[in-house]
């Protein structure tokens, strides 16, 4: 990872079956400016790696697919990418209900996640 986090103009990054990307590996892409960030099928990635609060402050689109996180990881995800305004969770074991108790602590009366039909 040490190699992209040098791409300091980019911008998406689209990673898909990364078996060898892990906590330390993604950490160091929190300095650039990505927006869009796509951890396709990276299964390496567990769930106690994801990313400290605010590490990520301008992914406004994370996918997340086929990664093995479930509702106790959505809190985590929301403080680590704060500004997110999408969240691809297709295949992971995220709840809507896990999503609407999140919600409702983080802005209540709102329902700022939803799932989307594929």
């Amino acid at each position: 990872m040490e190699p992209l986090s040098r791409l300091t103009h980019l911008k998406k990054l689209w990673l898909v079956n990364c078996s060898g990307i892990r906590g330390p590996g993604l950490k160091s892409l929190a300095k650039l400016h990505i927006q869009l960030l796509f951890l396709d099928h990276c299964t390496a990635l567990e769930k106690d790696q994801l990313p400290q609060s605010g590490d990520f402050k301008e992914v406004l689109s994370l996918g997340i697919p086929g990664l093995h996180f479930g509702d106790e990881q959505v809190e985590h995800i929301v403080q680590a990418f704060p500004q997110l305004l999408a969240l691809d969770l297709d295949g992971t074991e995220i709840t809507d209900t896990g999503l609407r108790r999140h919600s409702a602590v983080a802005s209540p009366g709102t329902n700022k996640y939803r799932r989307l039909p594929h």
